[in-house]
């Protein structure tokens, strides 16, 4: 189960890194943000692409390595679920009921929730161990 978790979510968060590394205007677009400068650029090649490589790292390094296995699985869970949180305040709020506001937050409560079932999997299985 954990590495089921570890690798759907280090695949979405390299997704995101890599599309928005590549073509931020083209992958926020998607979502109906419009960057109109190059600082809006840098923006969000450095929030999407920068952090979302960076949490893309850790859930591979948890993959590959045993002793990073719970972080990789405590960073998906809690960005995963704050993303879905954030979702459906935007839906409150604002009433974004698009599909691309609903999609995306399926996906993240499924990632998120993947990787908390994966945790407490991990957490079980080291208390029996211990």
């Amino acid at each position: 189960m954990s590495k089921v978790a570890l690798v759907l979510n280090g695949l979405v968060m390299t997704m995101i890194c890599v599309r928005s590394l590549a073509s931020p205007e083209s992958f926020l677009g998607e979502y109906g943000v419009h960057l109109s400068s190059a600082t809006a650029l840098a923006e969000a090649r450095s929030i999407h692409g920068g952090g979302f490589g960076a949490l893309a790292l850790l859930a591979w390094l948890g993959l590959f390595r045993a002793d990073f296995r719970v972080t990789g699985l405590r960073v998906a869970a809690f960005v995963m679920l704050g993303l879905a949180a954030g979702r459906l305040v935007g839906v409150v709020v604002d009433g974004a009921t698009d599909s691309v506001t609903w999609t995306a937050t399926v996906v993240e409560l499924v990632l998120g929730g993947l990787a908390v079932v994966a945790l407490r999997r991990e957490s079980v299985s080291a208390s029996a161990a211990g």
